[in-house]
């Protein structure tokens, strides 16, 4: 519900959460017109190579397993950031 009301570059979610899992709302952000360049990446203990399908149907643009990598979330974070021009 966020996401209409105001404009985020990245999201990040993990796949377990309360009464949704991240997936349905990963599907969710990615059905918006609005938002569907905003970045989602899923950040969970959910390592599967199951679930990293299942985060890849749902539209997710990076998986992240905890723990994460400090290097990995570095580079998945600037992969996202916008780039100003010079």
């Amino acid at each position: 519900g966020l996401t209409a009301d105001k404009h985020y570059t990245c999201i990040f979610l993990d796949v377990i959460m309360p009464g949704i899992d991240g997936y349905q709302v990963c599907k969710m952000i990615k059905a918006r017109k609005s938002v569907k360049a905003t970045a989602v990446v899923m950040l969970t203990s959910k390592s599967s190579p199951f679930d990293k399908i299942r985060g890849a149907m749902a539209g997710c643009d990076a998986y992240l397993t905890k723990p994460v990598d400090e290097e990995r979330l570095l580079e998945v974070i600037a992969k996202f950031l916008p780039t100003t021009q010079a």
